[in-house]
């Protein structure tokens, strides 16, 4: 069933082109034969297609939403707003960060320290298993340090999700890694 909801519904591109390729063949038939049962099957491919895309369109996944938050948690803390970031933590968050509250405190020290100016989410990989969720993202994050200078600097970090009423919420953010690996 994942396998399914990820083809049609996350990365439909693999359909489209099986449609397209069954569109050529048919073409290819009816060209040779030219008959009205040929005509309308061109349509079929074509119909399908369209079905595929208002699917999609229609449909926001688990993972298409995490991704969606994660741009906007990086929008928010760059341009300050860690009230807005912070609506995406767990009231029972826990972790490195030890609570909501700790976790909030530290993201605003940090940009202030570091004098961050654009964070941008370079790749993610996202694991969702029902109402639970794991992303490995990997940022960049542009700075003008007071006494380093400007620069940049690839942070990777994991970050546990899971459910609550119904909205995805952070449950657990480690510490992040210098480098960025995923």
């Amino acid at each position: 069933m994942e396998s399914l909801r990820r083809v049609f519904l996350e990365d439909p591109l693999g359909v489209y082109a099986v449609l397209a390729f069954a569109e050529l063949v048919i073409a290819g038939l009816w060209y040779r034969g030219r008959t009205k049962r040929l005509a309308f099957a061109l349509l079929a491919p074509l119909l399908l297609a369209a079905g595929v895309f208002a699917l999609d369109a229609a449909v926001q996944t688990d993972r298409e939403q995490l991704e969606c938050i994660l741009k906007e948690i990086a929008h928010d803390i760059e341009s300050g707003d860690f009230t807005r970031a912070a609506e995406y933590l767990a009231d029972d968050f826990y972790g490195d960060y030890v609570s909501k509250a700790a976790a909030v405190e530290a993201g605003r020290q940090a940009k202030q320290a570091y004098g961050i100016r654009t964070i941008r989410v370079t790749a993610a990989e996202l694991e969702v298993h029902d109402s639970v969720a794991r992303v490995l993202a990997r940022t960049t994050v542009w700075y003008d340090h007071p006494t380093y200078g400007s620069g940049r600097q690839t942070l990777a970090w994991t970050v546990h999700w899971g459910k609550r009423h119904g909205q995805w919420k952070v449950i657990n953010v480690e510490r992040a890694r210098h480098g960025g690996g995923l």
